[in-house]
């Protein structure tokens, strides 16, 4: 990529982009080897971070995905009984359970199937995690002005998978902005450092 050459993973045309560099140059990685799951891509306009959450994770997904595939196998014959009898009513009381099931499968699905790409730019950062984004947020962005730190340490968020560790964004008003759970400490560390890095760098 330095070099200004790359290939079409489609046609395997190879071509050149040579001007984009010389106007933008690539910056060779700070940090040293990049974690497993971890892709960085350093321009002097744009910071952009993808991770892998399945090549990331801290622990093994099995446990959690026995658990979860237990529960909801557990409440099909109570969706079973609704659906036949057509007592709909029962489903409120069993709300709850069909919420933590969902939560659990969907939590599982996304440390396998999960990409997030972290871009920071002089504008702030921007957040964007497929498919299982985070819930009720969809996209983030957040600008450089509301950014006070980062930091790495416990997240809150329930039915996790794969540890509890996760990326803080503290802003200067309002409460942090966490996302990344459950990826390991070294691959954490190393974003935080990237990320706080380059802004440090006044770009």
């Amino acid at each position: 990529m330095e070099k200004g050459i790359a290939k079409c993973t489609n046609c395997d045309h190879v071509f050149t982009f040579q001007e984009f560099i010389e106007e933008d140059p690539i910056a060779a990685s700070d940090f040293g080897e990049l974690p497993e799951g971890l892709d960085v891509l350093k321009l002097r306009s744009l910071l952009e971070i993808r991770v892998n959450h399945n090549r990331a994770r801290s622990g093994s997904v099995a446990g959690p995905a026995f658990f979860a595939l237990m529960w909801n196998i557990f409440l099909l014959p109570f969706l079973f009984f609704i659906v036949t009898s057509g007592q709909w009513h029962v489903l409120f009381f069993i709300s709850l359970h069909l919420f933590a099931g969902i939560s659990m499968l969907r939590n599982v699905f996304g440390q396998l199937l999960n990409r997030t790409t972290i871009e920071t730019t002089a504008a702030g950062i921007a957040i964007v995690t497929k498919p299982f984004g985070s819930r009720g947020k969809g996209n983030i962005e957040i600008s450089r002005e509301e950014i006070s730190h980062l930091t790495v340490a416990k997240g809150k968020r329930s039915f996790n998978v794969g540890g509890s560790l996760a990326l803080h964004i503290h802003r200067k008003q309002g409460k942090p902005i966490t996302i990344l759970h459950g990826i390991d400490r070294p691959t954490l560390l190393y974003v935080k450092a990237a990320i706080e890095d380059y802004m440090r760098s006044g770009r």
